[in-house]
């Protein structure tokens, strides 16, 4: 009698083993589709991890280098800005440097502020990094358990078909016993329609498989993709920080420049009203004094216009005009006189034009002119009363080369015949007439105006250079306490500006 576990097949008369042909080959095909899935999981995790790891170590770097460049860039932009800064005085550097030490203090603690802000947020990272390694290593772990749970239960199905076909095995061997013809033939094709649905119940399984593997991987992909958010929005509130703290220190030195300034322009504005308290006093000193410089820069002046003319300045306490101008010609001989009154006084007086008419008359003079810091109202800065010119000082050279001019004229006709002899009379009162007083106004208001213009450009010029120095001397003092707060914190490692370091003392050469 045959093995009840040996079949043959009807169409080759094949004899085989059938539990040990089904068992061997499910049990190989399961144990190479589970090693193979097994080791396609593990090596896809690892790949994962790595990548991560990958990942994270490249970001690190990344800010590390970024933090490193920025500083270097920083470094290098204060270096080539603090080369073109200016010399400075060394008790104003001095003094800027002591009054800047609180400033290098809060620049201190805003970088220290700085470092902890970046610590803080780079622990925050490793905190998430390790959170969300720990929650995909808790998740693979789930799943892997879930995997070997189901691979066991379907050992123990396999086992319990394995028990269910020994039994229909038996079975079969009874039936086979009974009935070794048409029967054995039909009981092998229902056996062989039970092997495939037992097949394609594995079929099953092993789709519910791969159904599972998929939903791993979507799973992997989803915390993948959550850990990437949760990096950009990491990034994007280190670069959020990064702004704000940026924004903090520019608008402390803002405020801090601008204080600088205020304080400038304060001990601009005091020095200012100490300079015109200064000038007021010196205006308010002895009238008498501010006559006599006038009536030397006015001498120097008239000198320095005609130098082959006569000047006589008539001493203090004698009586007399306070200078006698000779006109000479070109060949040296005399052609005229002018007496000059100088005053610089608050007040007009009548009386000056009365005594200065009678030194005229004394000394036979052409020409009389009164120069005067004060003049009659209703006179205008140029005129005459009684035949005597009036002129405000701006105007005195003006007036000087005019009279001077018409004195040469008159003697040059004269000489050449042109005038006679006994019109010399009328000559003089054409010059101290209304006519050639209005000739002589509408020249000398004519160079007034561009003297007035000329004024008002030093004046505008004055006032734009004295800004601008200020302005300088409120950069200069600006970027040599920022370079002292800078050198405070950084030390030797800051490029020396020679503009801004004090002097070293010349040591005294010992006596001999």
């Amino acid at each position: 009698m045959k093995d009840s576990k040996d079949v043959t097949c009807p169409k080759c008369n094949h004899v085989f083993d059938l539990s040990s042909a089904l068992k061997g080959s499910i049990e190989s095909d399961l144990r190479e589709k589970l090693r193979e899935d097994f080791e396609q999981k593990e090596k896809l995790l690892k790949d994962s991890l790595s990548s991560k790891d990958e990942q994270i170590t490249s970001l690190r770097e990344s800010s590390a280098r970024e933090s490193q460049e920025l500083r270097e860039k920083l470094r290098l932009e204060l270096s080539q800005e603090y080369q073109s800064l200016f010399a400075i005085e060394k008790a104003d550097l001095q003094k800027q440097i002591l009054q800047q030490k609180s400033q290098a203090a809060n620049a201190l603690r805003l970088e220290i502020e700085l470092t902890n802000t970046k610590l803080a947020l780079q622990e925050m990272q490793d905190k998430n990094d390790q959170k969300l390694e720990l929650e995909v290593s808790k998740r693979l772990l789930t799943q892997e358990q879930d995997h070997a749970l189901k691979v066991k239960q379907l050992h123990e199905a396999n086992q319990a078909n394995f028990l269910a076909f020994e039994n229909e095995k038996a079975i079969l061997k009874t039936n086979l016993e009974k009935d070794l013809t048409e029967s054995i033939r039909e009981k092998f094709i229902v056996d062989q329609k039970h092997l495939e649905e037992r097949l394609a119940a594995e079929k099953l399984k092993s789709q519910e498989a791969q159904k599972n593997e998929l939903e791993f991987r979507r799973l992997k992909v989803s915390l993948e993709e959550q850990k990437q958010t949760q990096e950009l929005e990491f990034q994007r509130k280190l670069d959020e920080e990064r702004d704000r703290i940026a924004e903090e220190v520019r608008q402390r030195t803002q405020t801090e420049s601008a204080k600088i300034i205020d304080e400038q322009n304060l001990k601009m504005a005091t020095l200012q009203r100490a300079l015109d308290d200064a000038r007021l006093k010196a205006t308010q000193g002895s009238q008498q004094t501010q006559g006599e410089a006038l009536e030397l820069r006015l001498e120097e002046e008239l000198a320095r216009m005609f130098p082959n003319d006569e000047f006589e300045p008539v001493g203090k306490g004698v009586r007399g005009a306070d200078l006698i101008h000779r006109v000479k010609s070109h060949s040296g001989k005399h052609a005229g006189t002018i007496v000059w009154e100088f005053k610089q006084t608050k007040n007009w007086s009548d009386d000056w034009v009365v005594k200065l008419k009678e030194d005229q008359r004394e000394l036979s003079a052409e020409l009389a002119a009164i120069v005067s810091s004060v003049i009659p109202k209703n006179h205008g800065q140029l005129g005459t009363t009684d035949g005597v010119w009036i002129a405000q000082p701006a105007l005195a050279k003006a007036l000087a080369q005019m009279l001077r001019e018409q004195i040469l004229h008159v003697f040059q006709a004269r000489i050449t015949n042109q005038i006679p002899a006994d019109q010399k009379e009328n000559v003089f009162k054409y010059l101290t007439g209304t006519k050639f007083k209005q000739s002589l106004e509408a020249e000398i208001s004519t160079v007034s105006n561009l003297i007035l213009d000329l004024q008002k450009e030093k004046r505008a010029f004055s006032r734009m250079w004295a800004s601008r120095e200020q302005q300088l001397n409120q950069l200069l003092a600006l970027k040599g306490s920022l370079y002292g707060d800078l050198q405070g914190i950084l030390g030797k490692s800051l490029p020396s500006i020679a503009t801004l370091e004090l002097e070293e003392p010349n040591p005294e050469e010992p006596g001999e």
